[in-house]
């Protein structure tokens, strides 16, 4: 296990399992084959414990067995409830911040920022509006210290002429 000490950040949550420690222990437990695996991937963020479950996947292929892989994709991310997941999310855009102001880089981010919170508030948990727009300020306000800037870019149909 790796705590968020000089881990990646994930700002992707697809395919990513949350665990509280119990719920990983017992999946320890009932994995024992792979237990290893678990413990190696795994990723403590503030006392969450987030498994890449699908990265385990791709690589073990038939290993990773239909049933176990079904029971731990029940716990991904994207199905907690709504506070949750947007306390997972925020606190990782939090991190990012962190990390960001001390380096020298541009980073350049496509749907992570609006278009999957506003998916997954409006779409997913039918969210009004407004709590879907105070999900995305609180996003932003994680990355306020960056200064990001927010490109807009539309075509016309059929041309490449910016309209």
């Amino acid at each position: 296990m790796s705590d968020s000490q000089g881990s990646s950040i994930i700002l992707h949550y697809e395919g990513v399992a949350y665990f509280t420690e119990e719920e990983f222990e017992e999946l320890l437990k009932e994995s024992s084959i792979l237990s290893k695996v678990f413990r190696d991937e795994v990723t403590i963020k503030r006392g969450r414990l987030l498994l890449p479950y699908m990265k385990i996947k791709n690589e073990l292929g038939d290993g990773f067995p239909d049933a176990l892989f079904a029971a731990i994709s029940k716990k991904d991310v994207y199905e907690l409830p709504m506070e949750e997941n947007i306390a997972v999310i925020s606190e990782s855009w939090e991190e990012f911040a962190k990390q960001a102001s001390a380096e020298e880089k541009v980073y350049i981010f496509e749907c992570c920022f609006i278009q999957n919170p506003v998916t997954m508030g409006m779409v997913k948990y039918g969210a009004s509006d407004e709590v879907t727009i105070d999900c995305v300020k609180k996003l932003a306000q994680a990355v306020d210290s960056l200064n990001p800037l927010l490109v807009r870019e539309l075509f016309s149909q059929g041309s490449k002429r910016k309209v």
